[in-house]
């Protein structure tokens, strides 16, 4: 009896292990589920929080989700109040690209410093790009102007469905930038001798503890007429109320006509300091306006400012160029390897107006153009002018060319001398004055030789 049931059941664990043991040959499964769908925007915000002396700041958040790989970056661009966008295109000018966010669960946020130089007005966030561990993308955008919508649309899924979310602005009002420019320049009148013009100019930051210089330059009416003629250059004041001024001495010989305030610089107190220039390049008309570009953004930009001329009315006023009637030079050959040599070129001239107030000479290696003598004598006194260049042991070997020489007289005419092609004769070129009563002149050609 227990025999058959001890056989019994080693029949029934041979049938169990047959049953339920054998091995399989199907191979195991293993399910992959790849992320093709992109991370999902869910809010943006933005504001600008001002800084001090006209610095600030926009801080920016961005609430995004993934479904399952999750937001591995995010990113926006912020386009400026006087933003291009370029043709056939979603890119534009002018654009800052913000990147360093700080993420904390689904919120990203960044800081993205402005400088006072940035431009006043409405700033927008212009497109979102979020992207996800699987590295698929998602981009928001604005639609370009003029078919703003003010909502943004995911770029390459469909630009007739925008989303809900509406355009966020940045709305920054500069205390540095100026939304006002008042010029005064009153038209003046010399019937002889000298008097004074008076430039005043009065923007919105006039405290001095935030500006170091305000300068302005006027151009004569030659230069307005594409000809050679005076530049002055002003450095102005704190009046210690309410606008920076300084008085411009003009002459009775100065030209008469209507003198332009072609350009307004401005430059603050920053340890490094930085700079905003207001300029205007159209000379003709009254009714065109200055623009002004910035020395950290490289950007040029409009603005409502009007250009301001002014009227000079001068009793004696001079427009003749002086002329040089003949050139020479006291040395030929220098050796200097016993000591410095200095050599002398004097230059003849005629001006029979203001009087002429300098001379330019320049001379060239002719072995390496890029090695250069030059020097500007102040002369108050009749022809001649004498102008002197020191040759070391240290200079070149070799030949060197007087190439150029430039006559300025007081009232700021000015006539060049240059040599021709083959640097045998000089002769002064009417094209670069403009002025169609002028005639070439032929110089002899002085060249000095360097020996050891």
């Amino acid at each position: 009896m227990g025999k058959r049931i001890l056989l019994s059941l080693m029949i029934l664990s041979l049938i169990f292990l047959f049953v339920f043991c054998t091995p399989t040959t199907e191979e195991p499964t293993v399910k992959i589920v790849y992320d093709v769908t992109p991370p999902t925007l869910v809010s943006v915000s933005a504001e600008y929080v001002e800084g001090g002396e006209g610095n600030g700041e926009v801080k920016i958040q961005i609430e995004a989700v993934d479904d399952l790989t999750f937001v591995k970056n995010v990113n926006c661009i912020i386009g400026s109040p006087t933003k291009t966008v370029l043709a056939d295109s979603y890119d534009y000018t002018d654009k800052k690209t913000v990147s360093d966010f700080n993420q904390n669960g689904n919120i990203w946020t960044a800081t993205y410093p402005m400088s006072k130089f940035s431009e006043n007005g409405i700033w927008t966030i212009d497109n979102i790009q979020i992207a996800d561990r699987g590295n698929k993308t998602r981009i928001y955008y604005l639609d370009p102007l003029p078919t703003y919508t003010g909502k943004y649309t995911e770029r390459f899924i469909s630009t007739s469905n925008p989303t809900d979310f509406n355009a966020v602005t940045i709305e920054r009002q500069n205390t540095f930038l100026t939304s006002t420019l008042d010029i005064t320049a009153p038209d003046l009148t010399i019937p002889s001798g000298s008097a004074d013009l008076n430039v005043s100019v009065d923007f919105d930051n006039d405290e001095p503890e935030y500006i170091q210089n305000v300068e302005v330059e006027l151009i004569s009416p030659k230069i307005r007429n594409n000809e050679k003629g005076l530049v002055i250059i002003k450095n102005l004041a704190w009046n210690g109320t309410d606008s920076w001024s300084a008085p411009i001495t003009f002459y009775s010989y100065n030209q008469s006509g209507s003198w332009l305030i072609r350009k307004i610089t401005i430059t603050d107190t920053d340890p490094t300091p930085k700079i905003i220039t207001y300029y205007t390049n159209d000379y003709s008309g009254t009714a065109s306006q200055y623009s002004y570009f910035l020395n950290d953004s490289g950007a040029v930009y409009t603005t409502g400012f009007n250009k301001k001329s002014v009227a000079i009315t001068a009793g004696s006023s001079d427009t003749t160029n002086p002329v040089l009637s003949s050139l020479a030079t006291s040395h030929t050959v220098v050796n200097p390897s016993g000591g410095d040599v200095t050599v002398n070129i004097t230059a003849n001239f005629t001006e029979t107006g203001s009087g002429l107030y300098s001379v330019r000479v320049n001379i060239v290696c002719d072995l390496n153009e890029d090695d250069i003598k030059n020097n500007t004598v102040i002369i108050s006194g009749p022809s001649p002018c004498i102008v002197p260049f020191t040759f070391t042991s240290s200079d070149t070997t070799g030949s060197w060319t007087l190439t150029s020489v430039i006559l300025t007289d007081n009232a700021g005419n000015y006539r060049e001398y240059f040599t021709n092609s083959d640097l045998t004769t000089y002769y002064y070129d009417d094209s670069l004055d403009g002025s169609a009563s002028d005639t070439n002149t032929l110089l002899n050609k002085i060249s000095i030789t360097k020996i050891e």
